[in-house]
């Protein structure tokens, strides 16, 4: 099967989840300087500590856009991101031959028996907010 999308982390690997929403987080407050080519990439999560491919050469540009949906509702265009035919296509057929929807493990511990009252300690909180963090920015940005 093809890699779906231009960054893969493996489904069961929630230590490197939380550490790619940390990275991403770490871009925003400066202690990590945005990659400019994939090969800076993978060096910030060899550093990080997190197990991830991309698609493409490693000279390929990487660029960081922060989009803000606060900013002057007015005057700021309207962004609707979405994929290729081709990758919707692949993405199904992917899914077809699967008998459980491929998520990432971290989202056991949110729907562990009644999702509404279960209770997560301020760690499992921080954790699973940056591994949502990273998983929508593969996901849903990419």
């Amino acid at each position: 099967m093809p890699q779906l999308h231009n960054i893969e982390i493996r489904l069961d690997d929630d230590e490197s989840w939380v550490n790619w929403g940390k990275l991403i987080y770490k871009w925003h407050t400066g202690d990590e300087k945005k990659p400019e080519k994939l090969s800076d990439l993978e060096e910030q999560w060899q550093r990080n500590g997190i197990k991830a491919t991309f698609k493409g050469k490693p000279d390929r540009e990487v660029s960081v856009v922060t989009y803000d949906p606060n900013e002057d509702p007015d005057n700021r265009a309207f962004i609707i991101t979405i994929p290729p035919k081709y990758m919707i296509d692949d993405d199904q057929k992917f899914l077809m031959t699967k008998k459980k929807y491929p998520i990432p493990d971290f989202y056991a511990q949110i729907y562990k028996d009644d999702p509404a009252k279960r209770v997560l300690s301020q760690q499992e909180m921080e954790d699973i907010g940056y591994a949502r963090l990273g998983e929508y920015v593969i996901n849903e940005c990419m």
